[in-house]
Parts: C-alpha cells; structure tokens; sequence
C-alpha cells in the first residue's frame, strides 16, 4: 500500500491564543470511502507512537467536505485500560483546520475489540457536540495490534 504523507497535528497554545500547525509532504490526501481505508490512515500513527499493547490512545481524524484527510490529532494517551478525551479538544481542532467531519479512533491494549459502554457514552457525547456545530462524525474506529487488519467500525455496526 502506497505510503501517505499525512503528519500529526501539534498544538501550541499561549495565554493569549491558540494556534494550530501541520504541514503535509505531499498535496495528496486520501480520501476516505469505507473503514478499510480510515484503519489505514490510523494505523501507521499508533504504530509510530509505538504503545498500541500499552496504552490506549484517542485520535481523531479531520475531514474535508470531500471525505479527504485534512490532519489526525492525538488526542489523548492514558492507561492499560483508559483514556480521558476532551471534547472541546477535539472541536477545537475541527474548527481550526476547518473540517466538516470526523472519524474517532482508540485502541484497546488488550486486544479486545468490542467496544465498552464508555466508549459507546463518548461516542455519543462526542455526535451531540458534534450536531451543535453542524460536524459529522462519521464513524468510531477501535483498532488492536495484529499482524492481519484487526478493527471494530461503529459505522459498520450500524451504532453511528
């Protein structure tokens, strides 16, 4: 599969203000169909950060009106079993980079891919808030190490 060149955003925030950078390496970006393609977008950022049997991690993923990756954002890195995620966080994000979607993404250390009850009440948190802004979120990925694709799709169940 061919290599994209999508960096993590970074945050940088002052007293006064707050400013959001990334930069991308090529004027290609992906356009995502399906959750086959949004793993393959997240994967290589939690292979990179080199904790998926660890620790959970949540990112999003920002869209553009076209389905195509605009930028992907940690958004938070816990525990063997948890992560805290800031909502605001995450629209903050969205409206810097002017996104109008978004796709959700944690891991699950153990391996387990069913999906908690905490992670089926932040995802709904997360869709309310996103309603208020006129954003979509379009699916809630959680993604385990596996040498073979290995990932749950809310979208794909039918829960988005």
């Amino acid at each position: 599969m061919k290599s994209l060149n999508i960096k993590a955003i970074e945050f940088a925030q002052t007293v006064s203000e707050m400013g959001i950078y990334w930069k991308s390496k090529s004027k290609e970006k992906k356009n995502i169909r399906n959750s086959r393609e949004a793993y393959h977008i997240f994967k290589p950022f939690y292979d990179n950060w080199g904790v998926m049997e660890q620790k959970e991690i949540f990112s999003v993923a920002y869209l553009n009106n076209d389905n195509k990756v605009i930028a992907v954002l940690k958004v938070s890195e816990g525990a063997a079993t948890s992560t805290i995620v800031d909502i605001p966080f995450i629209f903050r994000g969205a409206i810097m980079t002017n996104a109008v979607a978004i796709i959700l993404c944690h891991n699950h250390p153990s391996g387990k891919l069913n999906p908690s009850e905490q992670d089926k009440n932040i995802t709904k948190q997360i869709i309310d808030a996103a309603k208020l802004l006129q954003m979509q979120i379009i699916d809630h990925m959680i993604i385990t190490e596996s040498e073979f694709e290995n990932y749950y799709s809310f979208a794909d169940e039918g829960i988005i």
